[in-house]
């Protein structure tokens, strides 16, 4: 109110003993003793008289109210055990927390590793993840490994004194084998020598392949990936191997790259 008594706004009005207003740190709350309920509670409401909720619910006499510097809690003094004692009381938030999140990538091949963020408002107090796959997580900020193929629905659910919020991203994570087509490389050993030459050829192609097929210069084939070769006649022979996976084929040509000679001697007829 002004010094000359007047601006006075009246904040309770109905027929009880309102008593022991104390402001809230921020000064946007007042708590206060009522007992417009048949005892002496502790009530708080906005600044302005709105919004009146009762904290304490007890035959007994609660009185005294004092706030805490931060603003979350309030002690009282009640005979509720029969004795004169100290209580507390722990505020709850004005409003639950809304959850929100996101992921470090969406999509990549399996065994794929995600990082979650949680990036939820409101002061939560506890997290719970659902990661599409049956596994979950209670820690703020979480790692998962998705091992199988699939497209993955992640979920989480925030919590704090107020209440809970979930926030849910239906197909979120996409885990799929991406191949890129193979690279050709073999070798050969040995790669010369006499009739009849047995070759052993090694596959060292990358891009796991899962087909093969070579074709050694002289009509013959294999689909084995490191098969033997051999050869009856003398020559040069050019070796292709040709190699396949899911995403395409690839192809490697030697040309004279097996040679075979005969037994006979210069000058012996």
């Amino acid at each position: 109110m002004k010094a000359d008594g007047t601006g006075k706004t009246q904040l309770t009005s109905d027929l009880a003993n309102d008593n022991s207003p104390m402001f809230s740190p921020d000064g946007s709350k007042i708590v206060y003793v009522s007992d417009k309920a048949g005892s002496k509670d502790i009530w708080v409401m906005n600044a302005d008289g709105k919004n009146k909720v009762q904290l304490t619910s007890n035959s007994a006499s609660d009185s005294f109210p004092v706030w805490s510097p931060d603003g979350k809690k309030i002690a009282f003094w009640s005979d509720r055990e029969g004795n004169n004692g100290i209580y507390i009381l722990t505020l709850k938030t004005e409003n639950p927390p809304v959850a929100a999140f996101f992921a470090s990538q969406t999509s990549g091949n399996p065994p794929l590793k995600v990082s979650f963020t949680d990036q939820s408002t409101g002061t939560p107090i506890s997290w719970k993840w659902s990661f599409g796959d049956g596994n979950v997580s209670t820690l703020q900020n979480t790692v998962h490994v998705y091992n199988k193929e699939g497209k993955y629905t992640v979920s989480l659910t925030v919590k704090n004194e107020a209440g809970t919020n979930t926030k849910t991203i239906k197909n979120y994570i996409t885990v799929k084998t991406v191949y890129l087509k193979p690279i050709t490389a073999f070798s050969a050993s040995p790669n010369s020598g006499k009739v009849p030459l047995t070759v052993r050829f090694t596959d060292k192609s990358i891009g796991s392949p899962t087909s093969w097929k070579w074709s050694f210069g002289d009509g013959k084939t294999s689909t084995a990936q490191n098969p033997e070769h051999q050869y009856l006649q003398e020559g040069k022979y050019k070796v292709t191997l040709t190699v396949t996976n899911a995403a395409g084929s690839s192809t490697i040509t030697k040309t004279n790259y097996i040679t075979v000679t005969t037994n006979t001697r210069p000058g012996i007829f």
